[in-house]
């Protein structure tokens, strides 16, 4: 294995010292926004959505930004619409502000609503997208259909920009009051438990609440296999295809995450759930759900293993806080390996080797990788670069833990864990890896 050398190993000593100021950039303290949210799909591919959300105003500003989850972004020339792979197109009907027309413009991902001069506001936002046919599959990817406030930080709101590789999603926390009516052929996941309702015998109302959620997922199918077990008095689902799920990945799941909370803090929602759906490429997490490809599930346990403990360790890198998505992906994704890193090193009978994702990655880095200058996230150019700069920290913080202790590390992310849980810390990468 490659040791870090010279001013390499100074640098990751003085990352323990150095690391809350570097990353204590937050936003401006701020209430968390309500969401109340009335949607149905239909079988036809359309989900009708009529929102409002209880707006607190964020930096004296007369404009509320608001963004929706999306990826490959390919806006249409009409400021209404707009189209990608993960939902489809999505029209505005009507914006009203305490019930009364409200100018907006609604472009890349971002609706713009003028609110006036008032510190809490009422939008009311009624839209509906017609889903693609890639959303549309095995599964069918409702998640993110909520427009959710953008966070301010240094000077600016983050309005969504599409990315190439990972997504710059970027939320403020806020607390959700939901109301989805499916066919009742469909078995939904989603980011809170769900009271169910029949309303006829073709149609089923989910109700669901969540506080201090970054933003609210739903998948829903007709083909989920389903496996279910108490995680205390906690619960746990697991959704599958082709009888691929079995009670050892639940197990895994729940060890998990008891090992997540045990080393970083707790784990603050009453749900979690893990979807293996063939429909995601890499996969992806929302509050309370871990998506991976249901591939590496049939192809290579290991790796289905590896990526679903990264996924997981996503939930408190990602979900409950999170970082500056376009220059700070790479601090929650090198969180999220270290992390599967030392779950690995701890359960040695799954078959991952935390000695060889080290080496890995520091073959991947060479001698100068953590020396090289980041890259926005918008500017990735493949996938290995991507990679590359995901797995720097991973080996700076394995250098860290050579050099000071595991004891020291684990210590530092618990602290780090408690002070900034459901914060947006807006440090980039930059910073955070370039200490002198």
């Amino acid at each position: 294995m490659k040791r870090l050398k010279g001013s390499a190993i100074f640098l990751t000593v003085c990352i323990l010292f150095c690391l809350p100021f570097l990353l204590g950039c937050k936003s401006l303290p701020s209430e968390e926004d309500e969401y109340e949210v009335s949607a149905e799909y239909f079988d036809n591919g359309l989900i009708s959505v009529d929102l409002t959300i209880n707006y607190h105003v964020k930096h004296r500003e007369r404009t509320a930004y608001f963004n929706i989850f999306a990826e490959n972004d390919n806006t249409s020339d009409d400021k209404n619409t707009a189209a990608d792979c993960s939902l489809g197109k999505l029209n505005v009907a009507r914006v009203t502000v305490f019930d009364k027309a409200a100018g907006y413009d609604f472009s890349n991902r971002t609706l713009s609503v003028e609110i006036g001069d008032k510190k809490r506001v009422r939008v009311n936002i009624k839209y509906a997208i017609t889903l693609n046919e890639c959303a549309k599959a095995n599964s069918i990817n409702l998640s993110g259909f909520i427009f959710t406030s953008a966070p301010y930080n240094d000077g600016r709101f983050l309005t969504y920009l599409p990315t190439k590789y990972g997504n710059d999603f970027s939320s403020d926390a806020g607390d959700y009051t939901i109301k989805l009516t499916i066919p009742s052929t469909y078995f939904p996941i989603a980011s809170a438990k769900a009271v169910a309702c029949d309303l006829s015998s073709n149609k089923t109302l989910y109700s669901y609440k969540i506080k201090s959620a970054r933003n609210f997922g739903v998948i829903i199918s007709d083909k989920f296999n389903v496996n279910q077990k108490k995680w205390g008095n906690r619960s746990v689902i697991q959704c599958f295809f082709d009888n691929s799920g079995d009670l050892n990945t639940m197990d895994f799941v729940i060890k998990c995450l008891n090992f997540y909370e045990n080393f970083f803090g707790g784990y603050p929602y009453d749900s979690f759930a893990v979807v293996s759906a063939p429909d995601f490429y890499n996969g992806y997490v929302f509050p309370c759900i871990a998506i991976v490809a249901d591939k590496k599930n049939k192809t290579d346990k290991e790796d289905f293993y590896y990526a679903l403990a990264k996924k997981i360790a996503g939930q408190w890198w990602r979900c409950i806080i999170e970082f500056d998505g376009l220059n700070g992906y790479c601090i929650e994704e090198g969180l999220s390996v270290y992390s599967a890193y030392l779950f690995f090193d701890c359960y040695k009978e799954y078959g991952v080797s935390s000695k060889d994702l080290l080496s890995d990655a520091n073959k991947l880095l060479g001698e100068n990788g953590v020396k090289l200058p980041t890259k926005p996230l918008n500017l990735i150019q493949d996938e290995r670069e991507y990679e590359l700069f995901a797995n720097r920290l991973f080996s700076l913080l394995c250098e860290t833990e050579r050099v000071n202790g595991r004891n020291k590390v684990i210590s530092f992310l618990q602290n780090f864990y408690r002070e900034h849980k459901f914060e947006r810390v807006g440090k980039r990468d930059s910073d955070f890896i370039t200490v002198k």
